[in-house]
């Protein structure tokens, strides 16, 4: 399920519902550091066998939110429908307004980490071998590439936007790795693009105004989701147990966070707070940290257990399962997506 949550400033709520087939998308309020009292909603329901503005991808795996308040979906694999595949989506205000194109056919898939900025989007993904005939822009086959490709974002339309030394039918893959893993972190700070390449057990940066030129990597176990703050420092889920606080040249800064038991994602809010996914079945919940030298718990997003709290695997407001992604846009709403196991159902919220 995909859920969007709407902060008015008279701190009034409400909740309005585009629900497909396959994805959910729910609008609803979220405050710091807890949310309750929540009234007023409509629902309004459309399935995924509507039209091309209306088709849903069947999950989110990989999740980002711009400034704007407009929300990146990034997924490994999207069943096609009549209008094509979309392992990457495109969302503002309740609308589906873009898809990544050419993500699906050819051994080629998406994957769990997405970001964009005014000009680009970047996705990671996974191109495997085949065809020899495929050319030099594709792997042997026996081989599989981790990658980002990077789209357009927009203008003038979602296609790969290729780049010098680019990948692919359009030149638009940089291969992070070979036969490793697929890339589980995307993150923009200063036109540097940072990815986690848990296969080598790294952060590598590109240059984004330079045709995606290698810069230089650091070292940090097993790196995952990862966000800036607004200090620059850079948070890393490792290992899916704990949080930490680098440098942006891999120093490690002491803070960590260890209150999620099974940390997903994480953003940091327009406060500097951190706010980490626990998709925990115990919590399904945001938790929000403080951004300090020991950061301390200091406000939830959801019910504590999600679906598994009252009326047990029953869908309701709050009341989350699995949760894959959280994104914040400049006037602190809060976008999250959680995940109905094993429909994969995918639904966002602005907050």
């Amino acid at each position: 399920e995909m859920c969007i949550r709407d902060r008015y400033g008279d701190k009034s709520m409400r909740q309005h519902a585009l629900v497909s087939l396959l994805a959910l998308i729910i609008y609803c309020t979220y405050t710091i550091p807890k949310v309750s009292g929540f009234s007023g909603y409509n629902l309004s329901w459309v399935g995924n066998n509507s039209t091309a503005t209306t088709w849903t991808q069947i999950g989110m795996d990989g999740f980002y939110v711009d400034p704007s308040g407009r929300a990146y979906g990034n997924t490994y694999w999207d069943e096609c429908g009549p209008f094509g595949c979309r392992e990457v989506g495109i969302y503002y205000q309740g609308q589906i307004i873009g898809k990544g194109e050419g993500t699906h056919g050819w051994n080629r898939g998406g994957g769990i980490a997405i970001t964009a900025d005014n000009k680009y989007i970047y996705q990671g993904m996974v191109q495997s071998g085949g065809n020899p005939e495929w050319g030099k822009g594709y792997p042997p086959p026996g081989t599989t590439w981790y990658c980002v490709r990077r789209f357009f974002n927009g203008v003038p339309n979602y296609s790969g936007a290729s780049f010098e030394g680019g990948l692919g039918y359009d030149g638009s893959m940089l291969i992070v790795n070979v036969n490793g893993s697929q890339v589980s972190g995307l993150a923009i700070y200063n036109n540097e693009l940072y990815v986690s390449d848990p296969s080598s057990n790294t952060i590598k940066i590109y240059d984004t105004q330079n045709n995606l030129a290698y810069v230089g990597m650091w070292s940090v176990a097993n790196p995952g989701p990862i966000a800036f703050d607004k200090d620059g420092n850079l948070w890393v889920i490792r290992s899916s147990s704990t949080v930490h606080k680098y440098s942006r040249n891999g120093s490690p800064l002491g803070p960590i966070i260890s209150g999620a038991l099974k940390p997903t994602a994480l953003v940091v809010d327009n406060s500097n707070n951190i706010l980490v996914a626990d998709a925990d079945p115990t919590y399904n919940q945001v938790k929000i940290f403080s951004n300090t030298a020991t950061p301390t718990q200091i406000g939830t997003f959801g019910v504590q257990g999600g679906i598994y709290s009252g009326e047990s695997g029953k869908f309701r407001d709050l009341h989350f399962n699995a949760i894959t992604g959280v994104g914040i846009d400049a006037k602190d709403n809060l976008s999250l997506i959680h995940i109905s196991e094993p429909t994969r159902q995918a639904e966002i919220s602005y907050a």
